[in-house]
């Protein structure tokens, strides 16, 4: 039993190493579609309001990142 431990614990810390990864990887999948779905409905309906958020959120993206 005790040869398995470091296995176990090597599994356990890459398990949650790719929940984060996961939960990153949504994130990312969430904001691009609302970006593009922002972009799309300024370039659609012609509305600059839309249009000015999308270049906003994109400016505060890189900033963040």
């Amino acid at each position: 039993m005790a040869e398995c431990t470091p296995n176990r614990r090597a599994f356990f810390f890459y398990y949650r190493t790719s929940q984060i990864r996961l939960l990153y990887f949504y994130a990312f999948i969430t904001w691009f579609s609302l970006f593009l779905y922002s972009i799309f409905g300024a370039l659609i309906k012609n509305r600059p309001i839309l249009l000015l958020s999308a270049v906003l959120q994109s400016i505060a993206s890189y900033l963040i990142d």
